[in-house]
């Protein structure tokens, strides 16, 4: 509790501390299996430019393989954020900054099955 001027109890209120977005793509063809979806896994693993962006080292972990890949990604800001790939859209989550959904955006614009 907050005692107030009066000297009346009042309680907190909470205080904004961000603004968290998300967006997603629809895509015009969904990945038809499995093995369509770990073609775009594959390649963002083996892509420097996406890692030097997305600021961290790509890895696998096939225990929890399934139809759909989520990165845990950060910023050079530091920033958190998620771009979940699933058979039918691309969702980018959890960012603040517009310019971590440009970066993803223009990327996925060069990749023809996330058209």
């Amino acid at each position: 509790m907050v005692t107030s001027v009066t000297g009346e109890d009042t309680m907190a209120d909470f205080v904004a501390k961000s603004t968290v977005k998300s967006a997603e793509r629809v895509l015009a063809t969904p990945f038809a299996s499995k093995t369509a979806l770990n073609t775009i896994i594959t390649t963002i693993l083996a892509n420097e430019a996406l890692r030097t962006a997305m600021g961290g080292t790509a890895s696998h972990d096939s225990s929890e393989d399934g139809f759909s890949v989520t990165l845990k990604c950060h910023a050079a800001s530091g920033e958190l954020y998620n771009v979940a790939f699933k058979r039918d859209k691309v969702t980018v989550s959890s960012f603040e900054a517009d310019s971590i959904l440009s970066t993803i955006e223009t990327w996925a614009d060069t990749i023809p099955a996330l058209a």
